[in-house]
């Protein structure tokens, strides 16, 4: 049953970003990708801001809305319209007078949010100085709820459910274990779902105003499987992330003039990049089938050398010996490529992105290939859809890798000193 929650909240991820995305065009937003963004409680910012940075605090004012991705982001000021944050540590304790939206791996409100909170990752902690005005949507390992809630509904999702607060409306629980303290009130319905009945803890002296039903999950088995689902997908996704970043900062580290141009292959000639993908996969997809028949000849090789038809079993032997390191190499290569393809696209939707704000972007720049990465694992993880994108930015990424590689052996290596230098933004 979690499954579906970490879908939804992938979905409103994506409605959320599309939204940034059309609102970036709007004139006077202010765009930071410095590696530490400290906003004082000295400064005001007048209109929205979009920061992509290793660590982000805001102290002071956002009279607009906030799209931040980081390693860690801090909000103890003051955000006039919605805070929308992608970070692995997200904490709280300022004011956001609209909806706070927060994907990360903890996530620690303490503050108030004036309309309603969205939050996905593994720990989510609402401490008792929190108000959040319109309800919550929560979805995690683990959750756990101190503070005050109001609006009609809210909806918590994870393996194990803490309550020592006060929600004023209706609630939805959904877990393996919940414990509601003694200082819980609920002035509206509680409706839980857990395996069976003794899933769930109600201390004495907790309020609960309105009825308490609860909701049989469809077997201890599948419960047990899908309550593992969001856990496991969410650091699978989590991982692949960082690999991936990892894995394009040392590519542009040791082959920048090769990076360099298969993203000006990307971004320039993306049709006959994604033709010239389409090729390598054919390629590659038989380089696997001959792989796979060599394979084949070397066990039949060794077991008719044995009999009457010796010839036959070596001739099947040197041919497999033959082709199996050149198929192995290209087989080995064609995955790295098309592994490699979705980081060439990463680094062009992250350089797209920041073009809306600023007129020279850098053409590589770390903090663009990690926001890519971001949207691309959103839109990945989309069902059927997020497929055809995953399949047509690893095609296209890996034709403009193909024709880098192409036009670096027609032309000589030009020295080091004239390629473009990485440098982060001022």
């Amino acid at each position: 049953m979690v499954k579906r929650s970490s879908t939804s909240s992938w979905v409103v991820s994506i409605i959320m970003m599309s939204t940034v995305l059309l609102a970036g065009s709007v004139g006077g937003s202010v765009f930071e990708t410095d590696k530490r963004l400290h906003i004082t409680n000295l400064h005001q910012i007048n209109d929205d801001l979009y920061a992509a940075c290793e660590k982000i605090t805001i102290d002071g004012a956002i009279e607009g809305d906030l799209l931040g991705a980081a390693s860690s982001i801090v909000i103890n000021g003051h955000v006039f319209g919605s805070a929308n944050i992608f970070a692995q540590d997200v904490r709280h304790s300022g004011r956001v007078d609209r909806t706070l939206r927060a994907f990360g791996m903890d996530i620690e409100v303490g503050g108030f949010v004036g309309r309603a909170l969205l939050a996905g990752g593994l720990h989510i902690e609402i401490g008792p100085a929190a108000v959040i005005e319109q309800g919550v949507n929560l979805w995690g390992q683990s959750i756990s709820v101190s503070g005050t809630i109001r609006g009609n509904a809210s909806t918590l999702e994870a393996d194990t459910i803490i309550i020592d607060g006060t929600f004023e409306g209706d609630v939805s629980l959904k877990a393996k274990q919940i414990r509601i303290k003694a200082a819980t009130v609920i002035t509206g319905n509680l409706t839980y779902e857990t395996i069976d009945t003794s899933g769930i803890e109600i201390s004495d002296g907790a309020i609960i105003e309105g009825e308490t039903v609860w909701v049989p999950c469809c077997g201890t088995e599948s419960s047990d499987d899908e309550g593992d689902d969001f856990t496991s997908d969410f650091l699978l996704s989590s991982s692949k992330l960082l690999a991936a970043f990892l894995f394009g900062i040392i590519i542009v580290a040791i082959f920048r003039r090769h990076a360099l141009e298969s993203f000006r292959q990307l971004r320039d000639r993306f049709s006959v990049s994604l033709a010239s993908g389409f090729l390598a996969l054919l390629g590659f997809a038989f380089s696997l089938m001959v792989l796979a028949v060599s394979l084949v000849l070397m066990v039949v090789g060794l077991i008719v050398s044995t009999t009457d038809s010796a010839a036959i079993g070596v001739a099947a032997l040197v041919f497999s010996i033959l082709m199996l390191p050149i198929t192995s190499f290209t087989a080995v290569s064609g995955g790295i490529i098309f592994y490699a393809g979705k980081i060439v696209m990463a680094f062009l939707i992250g350089y797209w992105l920041v073009r809306i704000f600023k007129t020279k972007p850098i053409e590589l720049g770390k903090w663009q290939l990690l926001v890519g990465l971001i949207i691309l694992t959103i839109i990945f993880a989309v069902p059927v859809i997020g497929f055809f994108v995953y399949l047509l930015a690893a095609i296209a990424g890996a034709g403009a890798i193909v024709l880098s590689i192409r036009q670096n052996r027609s032309h000589p290596e030009a020295p080091s000193s004239k390629l473009p230098q990485p440098k982060e933004q001022p």
